[in-house]
């Protein structure tokens, strides 16, 4: 089965004058990205749309990561898991770092 894309002026008639349902939702968004911040530094963040998953069900916009602007985290902003650790990581030393000598 083939799809052909629609012709762009149809589609701007066929809207027009119709309420958009989706410019309310995306400031919603907006919003609430903006008064994320990073879980790891506490820096203010953007977002970017999430590559892997953009879309799922029940949301009516594409989903984004949020990207620190000071350690370069990226992580998931409704669960705050991380998905990529930024530069300001640094592992927590173990009893094997701490008591090894290196005499």
């Amino acid at each position: 089965m083939e799809f052909l894309p629609a012709d762009p002026d149809k589609i701007r008639k066929l809207l027009e004058g119709r309420e958009s349902v989706l410019e309310e939702r995306l400031k919603e968004d907006e919003r609430y990205y903006a008064s994320k911040t990073c879980p790891e530094c506490n820096a203010s963040c953007f977002a970017v749309l999430d590559e892997k998953q953009p879309f799922t069900s029940g949301r009516l916009t594409p989903k984004c990561l949020l990207h620190c602007t000071s350690c370069k985290t990226i992580f998931e902003p409704d669960t705050g898991v991380i998905v990529k650790t930024g530069e300001a990581y640094r592992p927590v030393p173990t009893a094997t770092d701490i008591f090894v000598r290196n005499d």
